[in-house]
């Protein structure tokens, strides 16, 4: 079973991280592979996972359905160095491209503002001298 995260966004835009167990298997009928997620719960501001059941109540575990490899440990695995250093390069690109979207999103507008006013410009030109040749 491996333990997989979703990210999404809730109904007021706000992302959100859901955790799910994952089992997966090879159907020789079907000749596919076959997964089938668990919603384990949502993951907090501090990475832990906060367990969520019907109506959003926290999971009763019965001891007959709790086996011998899920103890009192966290799910949540710890995240690797290179991980960590990659996901802030990430996020450090993502930072210069969105400076770089605005910046051009701005250098837009104010090329937009001087074509009307070129376009009124001539357009002013244009009249003047159709009322010239008359």
């Amino acid at each position: 079973m491996t333990l997989v995260y979703q990210h999404r966004h809730d109904r007021f835009g706000d992302p959100v991280t859901y955790a799910y167990e994952e089992l997966g298997y090879w159907d020789k009928e079907l000749k596919k592979f076959i997964s089938k997620r668990k919603l384990v719960g949502k993951v907090d501001d501090n990475g832990r996972i906060v367990p969520t059941g019907k109506g959003g109540r926290p999971r009763i575990e019965t001891p007959a359905s709790s086996d011998s490899t899920s103890s009192n440990a966290s799910p949540v695995k710890a995240e690797s160095p290179e991980y960590k250093e990659l996901y802030l390069q990430m996020l450090q690109q993502l930072s210069e491209s969105n400076n770089k979207n605005i910046q051009l999103t701005n250098r837009l507008a104010s090329l937009e503002k001087k074509l009307s006013r070129y376009q009124k410009l001539f357009s002013n030109i244009r009249n003047n001298v159709l009322a010239f040749e008359e």
